[in-house]
């Protein structure tokens, strides 16, 4: 084996190094994430919403300008958007109510046009000496409209976006 000089070990920059020296190269908005001691801190910020926060609207003016109008008016756009859609839902729902109304006003009048019918029925043939026929007639018309009434048939209900999810027992 041969005596070959050894040359001595590179030194690793410590990430704490890069980060420090990343931060201060680029200055600005990313100063207030050095600690008193000069090292970097992780920072972590939430806000609720399609706007954020004042100081970091102005920090986003610093990086682009106008950056913080741009924002705001996709905030307006977005809120647009969706009171558009609220509406169309709610016209939606407005015009199947009505809609289902007019069906059920349709189905009770043919109802009663059928029981009505049915019971005169019932009475000529009763006059005409078929009694048993005409109680058969008669208390089948008589029970089916009770049966309806006892089971009082309602609107369905209109399919709804916000509506809640059952709890289950």
């Amino acid at each position: 084996m041969a005596n070959h000089p050894r040359k001595p070990p590179k030194a690793k920059a410590r990430p704490q190094e890069v980060v420090t020296q990343s931060t201060t190269r680029l200055g600005g908005p990313l100063d207030h994430m050095q600690s008193p001691q000069g090292r970097p801190q992780i920072v972590s910020a939430q806000y609720q919403g399609p706007i954020p926060p004042s100081s970091e609207m102005a920090n986003y003016n610093l990086v682009l300008p106008g950056a913080a109008e741009r924002i705001l008016l996709m905030a307006e756009l977005e809120q647009g958007h969706r009171h558009a859609i609220e509406r169309e839902t709610n016209q939606a729902n407005i015009d199947l109510t009505k809609e289902a109304q007019a069906q059920q006003g349709f189905g009770q009048k043919c109802a009663m046009i059928l029981g009505v019918g049915l019971t005169m029925s019932s009475v000529a043939l009763a006059l005409m000496g078929h009694n048993e026929v005409a109680a058969i007639l008669g208390g089948t018309t008589l029970l089916g409209a009770l049966g309806l009434f006892l089971k009082g048939r309602g609107l369905p209900e209109a399919p709804s976006d916000t509506a809640e999810p059952k709890a289950k027992k």
